[in-house]
C-alpha cells in the first residue's frame, strides 16, 4: 500500500488530503528492470547521497500503467550482499496512475529483505522534460551514536531550500550511495540522466562522487553510460553494464 499526499506545498507544487491507494499495477506489469550505479566512496560509511535528476517524458507500457523511476538511493550494503535488500530512496515516477493532474509524482520508499514496506507518493503539476530537480537523502545526525532517521528531500525550485518529504527510521546509521533507474513493463522507457552526484561523509560534508560504477543491470536494451566521475546516463543500447 502507499500513501498519496496532495494539499501541502512542496517545491512550489500543489498537493492535498491523505488517501491510500493500491500499489502500482504489478499484476499487469510483472517485469521490473533496474540499473544501479554506485558511488565508490567508502563502502558502508556514507551518511547521505544527492544528485540532479532530469525529468523525461518516458514511454509507458501501453498494456498497463507502467512505471518509470529515477531515484537517489541508499542501501545498507553493497549489491551482491543481503544488506543491499535494505534500502531507502527518493525520486520521481512517471506513470499513468500518478496523482492528478499529471502523470508525474515525487515518491519515497523504504524496504527490507528486498521487499518494499513503506511507499509514499506526492502529486505535482506536470514538470518540463529536460529540466531537473535536486534530490537528497541525509542522515541526521551523522554520528553512529545518534539517530537512525534519514530525511528524504527534494529541491524543486533549485534555490538550495530542501523540503523534507518523509523521514524514515531504518535502524542503520550509514550505508552505500547509489543512483537507480527502473522501469515496470516490457515497453516502458528508462532514459535517465543523473548529474552532480555527491555523497555525505562522516563529518557531514558533501563531496562529489570520486568515481561511479554500474553494479546491477537487469534491463534488456538499456545500458549505463559513464559521463564523468560523478555523472551518468541510462541510454537505449543493446549492452549491459
Amino acid at each position: 500500500m502507499r500513501r498519496v499526499v496532495v494539499g501541502a506545498t512542496i517545491a512550489g507544487m500543489m498537493m492535498a488530503s491523505l488517501v491510500v491507494t493500491a500499489a502500482p499495477a504489478s499484476a499487469f506489469c510483472p517485469n521490473e528492470y533496474s540499473i544501479f550505479v554506485r558511488s565508490t566512496s567508502t563502502a558502508g560509511n556514507t551518511n547521505g547521497t544527492r544528485g540532479n535528476l532530469t525529468w523525461f517524458d518516458r514511454d509507458l507500457d501501453p498494456d498497463c500503467e507502467g512505471v518509470a523511476v529515477s531515484t537517489a538511493f541508499m542501501s545498507k550494503g553493497e549489491a551482491g550482499t543481503s544488506d543491499f535488500g535494505t534500502w531507502i530512496e527518493v525520486g520521481w515516477r512517471h506513470r499513468t496512475g500518478c496523482p492528478a493532474p499529471s502523470n508525474y509524482c515525487y515518491f519515497t520508499e523504504k524496504g527490507h529483505g528486498f521487499t518494499p514496506f513503506q511507499n509514499d507518493e506526492y502529486g505535482l503539476s506536470a514538470p518540463t522534460p529536460g529540466t531537473h530537480d535536486v534530490y537528497r537523502i541525509t542522515n541526521t545526525p551523522t554520528n553512529q551514536d545518534g539517530s537512525t532517521d534519514w530525511k528524504m528531500q527534494v529541491d524543486g525550485d533549485l534555490d538550495g531550500d530542501f523540503r523534507t518529504l518523509d523521514t524514515y527510521n531504518t535502524q542503520w546509521h550509514t550505508g552505500v550511495a547509489y543512483g537507480e533507474t527502473s522501469a515496470l513493463g516490457n515497453d516502458t522507457g528508462m532514459r535517465d540522466e543523473q548529474r552532480v552526484l555527491q555523497f555525505k561523509n562522516d563529518s557531514g560534508a558533501w563531496n562529489a562522487w570520486p568515481n561511479n560504477n554500474c553494479q546491477v543491470d537487469t534491463s534488456s536494451g538499456w545500458d549505463w553510460d559513464r559521463v564523468s566521475d560523478h555523472a551518468h546516463d541510462v541510454i537505449h543500447d543493446g549492452q549491459n553494464c
